[in-house]
């Protein structure tokens, strides 16, 4: 059901019983985020950027299509695409990257001319809720991608773009058999060795962690919403060579800055 889905392309959906504070939500006809969209980010060549919707019928099949309206650094119109109808239920799960976004309209709209895009949610052909899209180069660091559930019930993305250090443990359980056995059959005790002179312990068990320590650059007060619903999520999940990866989050500082007028 939606982001669990590992093949997470174009749009994902999940009919799910809805709170009566994501109904009231629902009817603003707005993403399910804290953070504005007007003033979202997302890596040209590298990972997802997810954003959901609740519809404010529940239950209910729900005709949707995207728009895009993608734009040049001089905020010049390059182009206008709307994608073909996709019926859900209840919330939907956008996926918007470069490639799914292509895929989805069926011709390369976002391409290195592209500065930012406007994408609209279309219920019935209406507009229902936009949001704004800038396309980042990529830095000298790997940026890492974290998708997360926040507060209000609603995937999104938050990005980390420093140096980002991994690190590896790993754990081995062994056991070390008898180099004696009793042979029932000759009464005699036999010496195993399986081909091994005094083979000793034998691994059967292996566990590697996978540790990252993520760094971000300076966060605004648009991302540092998302940030605190990130802290406390219950599901969260690593990008890794495009696949989602359940992560959780430990050792958590809260230092923070404010830099006032």
């Amino acid at each position: 059901d939606g982001i669990r889905d590992r093949d997470v392309t174009g749009v994902q959906t999940c009919a799910l019983p809805i709170s009566e504070y994501q109904a009231d939500w629902a009817e603003s006809s707005q993403f399910l985020t804290k953070r504005s969209t007007a003033n979202l980010k997302l890596r040209r060549n590298y990972g997802y950027l997810l954003l959901s919707y609740l519809s404010n019928v529940q239950n209910t099949n729900v005709n949707y299509s995207l728009r895009f309206d993608c734009y040049d650094k001089n905020g010049t119109l390059l182009s206008s695409d709307t994608g073909e109808t996709i019926v859900a239920k209840d919330l939907i799960v956008l996926n918007l990257s470069r490639q799914n976004i292509n895929v989805y309209i069926g011709t390369p709209i976002i391409t290195d001319s592209v500065d930012y895009f406007i994408v609209y949610l279309l219920v019935d052909d209406s507009d229902v809720a936009m949001a704004t899209v800038t396309l980042l180069c990529e830095n000298k660091y790997t940026p890492i991608a974290v998708h997360f559930l926040n507060s209000l019930g609603g995937y999104e993305t938050m990005y980390f773009d420093l140096v980002n250090r991994q690190s590896r443990t790993l754990e081995k359980k062994s056991y070390e058999q008898y180099e004696w056995n009793y042979n029932s059959s000759t009464n005699t005790m036999d010496r195993v060795t399986n081909n091994v002179m005094n083979g000793g312990s034998k691994i059967f068990w292996n566990q590697q962690t996978i540790t990252y320590h993520l760094i971000s650059d300076y966060v605004s007060l648009n991302d540092y919403n998302a940030l605190r619903d990130l802290v406390m999520s219950p599901e969260v999940y690593v990008e890794y060579t495009g696949i989602l990866v359940p992560a959780a989050l430990t050792n958590i500082p809260k230092r923070s800055q404010v830099k006032t007028q």
